[in-house]
C-alpha cells in the first residue's frame, strides 16, 4: 500500500470530563492569589481587634497654585480645571484626578478617596494657603478597603470581575467533578448540602 493510501487517523472524540478538568485547574491557578487575598482580608475585617494599626496623621501647608487663584472656587463654580488639578498635584504630591470639591459658606475643601488613606485639602482663598491633611491607617486598612472595593480605581473593579468569573468557573467545574466522583465517595453529597444550606440558614437566622 502506498503511503498516500494510508487513511488518516480518526479524530479523538470530545471528552467533556477532560475539558472540565482543564477548566478546573486553569481557573484554580488563575484564582489562587485572589482567593487567598479575599480569605485573609475577609478574616481581617471580621476580626479587626487582632489587627491594631497606628494612624499616621500628617499636615502640610502650601501656597495656593496660581491657576486656582486666577479662577477661585465658589458655590456656583465647583469645577477644578485640569491646570489647577495638575498644579495641586505638583504642590502637594497627591493625585487629584478623583478629588471631590465641596464649597460651603465660602469654605472650600477637597476630599481625595484612596484605599486606607483619608486625604483632605482645605483651601483658604482669603490668605492664599491650602492645607493638606492625611490620615494613613496602615497596610491592613488598605487591603480591607480593597476587599470592599472602597475608594478604588476602575482597574481594580475590572480585576475583581475577572477573578469572580474565574472563581465561578472553578466552583462549577469542581461541582461537576464532585458529581462524577460522588458514587465512589459517599461523603460528597452531605458535604455539598451542608456547605450550601448552613450559610443560608445562618443568614436567615441573622436577618430575622
Amino acid at each position: 500500500m502506498a503511503i498516500s493510501d494510508v487513511p488518516p487517523a480518526p479524530k479523538a472524540a470530545f471528552n467533556l470530563r477532560l475539558f472540565v478538568r482543564q477548566l478546573h485547574w486553569i481557573s484554580a491557578a488563575f484564582s489562587l492569589f485572589g482567593l487567598c487575598f479575599y480569605a485573609f482580608t475577609g478574616f481581617a475585617l471580621n476580626n479587626e481587634d487582632l489587627f491594631t494599626t497606628k494612624h499616621e496623621i500628617t499636615r502640610t501647608v502650601r501656597p495656593i497654585p496660581a491657576a486656582l487663584l486666577a479662577k477661585p472656587l465658589s458655590e456656583q463654580n465647583k469645577a477644578l480645571s485640569p491646570e489647577a488639578r495638575h498644579e495641586l498635584s505638583t504642590a502637594l504630591g497627591v493625585d487629584m484626578r478623583d478629588a471631590k470639591v465641596r464649597v460651603d459658606q465660602g469654605k472650600v475643601s477637597l476630599s481625595i478617596p484612596s484605599p486606607g488613606v483619608k486625604t483632605m485639602v482645605k483651601i483658604n482663598q482669603a490668605d492664599g494657603t491650602l492645607t493638606l491633611e492625611q490620615d494613613k491607617r496602615g497596610l491592613i486598612a488598605t487591603l480591607t478597603d480593597m476587599h470592599k472595593g472602597k475608594n478604588v480605581r476602575p482597574i481594580w473593579g475590572f480585576a475583581i470581575d475577572a477573578m469572580a468569573i474565574s472563581v465561578l468557573i472553578f466552583a462549577l467545574s469542581g461541582l461537576y467533578l464532585l458529581v462524577q466522583q460522588a458514587s465512589k465517595r459517599g461523603i460528597t453529597w452531605p458535604l455539598i448540602i451542608g456547605g450550601t444550606f448552613i450559610p443560608i440558614i445562618l443568614a436567615w437566622l441573622i436577618s430575622r
